[in-house]
């Protein structure tokens, strides 16, 4: 997975990077997950399967998160 952009997310939360593989519902932390899905998935070529393992989530989950219309417009968002 690309460093710089979890680096950046984990700066921008202010989250350690090992915070994201934590099995938990805080909201800074499920955002920050939902960020790096979408910036991974739209700037590298990182596969579900990976990033699900990488954060410690079901691969379904994943998929859910990039199938969210709402999601599709934050990165939309992101890339302005």
């Amino acid at each position: 997975m690309c460093n710089y952009i979890i680096q950046k997310i984990c700066e921008h939360y202010k989250i350690e990077p090992k915070e994201l593989s934590k099995k938990t519902r805080k909201q800074k932390i499920v955002d920050a997950r939902k960020t790096l899905i979408l910036l991974s998935k739209e700037y590298s070529d990182i596969c579900n399967k990976d990033l699900a393992e990488e954060l410690n989530l079901a691969e379904s989950t994943v998929s859910n998160i990039l199938s969210d219309e709402n999601n599709k417009k934050l990165i939309e968002i992101i890339k302005l």
